[in-house]
């Protein structure tokens, strides 16, 4: 992993899915938030997160346990927290699942280029919420929403938190102006040759 950058403010979030199948996925994202108080970070993200089906279309087997943050200050360690029942959650009955199939959770700023854009991977995708190289019925809907909710909590709370892009290369953030789905999946080909 490239070293992290220095951004006032911002922090890390991985999402810590639970092993199944061979597949351990992880998601990261970045918000900023005038808070420098972890704890009170991560209450605020299993507030926002509680009863939102942000892994739509992944079977329940994956429901994550717990997400890390790291604070982008240059020095503080990394801190583990649990999500409590009903956060995280799905949708989703389960069945069998497409290994490197995932839907996209694109992210868009006011700035251009890849600087201003960023997405998360919801996967691997039960065979059922899938079809011909497409996500399909409410769930193309369903996730999509569920991740709006999210970021508006995050945004109405006190104190206000903004869900956006980290650059890394740039050393800057940006707040995100849209979030969708497209119907079109994704691949991840690093959890397939997790399988191998």
């Amino acid at each position: 992993m490239a070293p992290l950058p220095v951004i006032s403010n911002v922090y890390r979030i991985t999402i810590n899915y639970a092993s199944a199948n061979g597949i351990a996925p992880r998601n990261v994202f970045h918000l900023r938030s005038p808070s420098g108080d972890v704890t009170e970070i991560a209450d605020r993200i299993t507030d926002a997160a509680q009863d939102q089906p942000m892994m739509t279309g992944m079977s329940p087997d994956f429901t994550p346990p717990n997400f890390s943050i790291i604070p982008l200050d240059g020095s503080t360690a990394t801190s583990v927290h649990d999500f409590p029942e009903g956060c995280w959650s799905t949708n989703s009955s389960g069945g069998q699942i497409s290994p490197a199939s995932a839907a996209i959770v694109s992210f868009r700023t006011g700035i251009r280029g890849p600087r201003g854009r960023g997405r998360v991977f919801i996967g691997p995708l039960n065979e059922d919420t899938i079809e011909d190289g497409f996500f399909i019925g409410d769930n193309l809907n369903d996730l999509p929403n569920a991740w709006i909710e999210f970021a508006t909590a995050l945004a109405t709370g006190d104190p206000a938190m903004v869900l956006g892009v980290a650059s890394y290369v740039h050393e800057d953030f940006e707040a995100l102006t849209t979030i969708n789905t497209p119907q079109l999946l994704g691949t991840m080909r690093r959890r397939q040759d997790q399988l191998r």
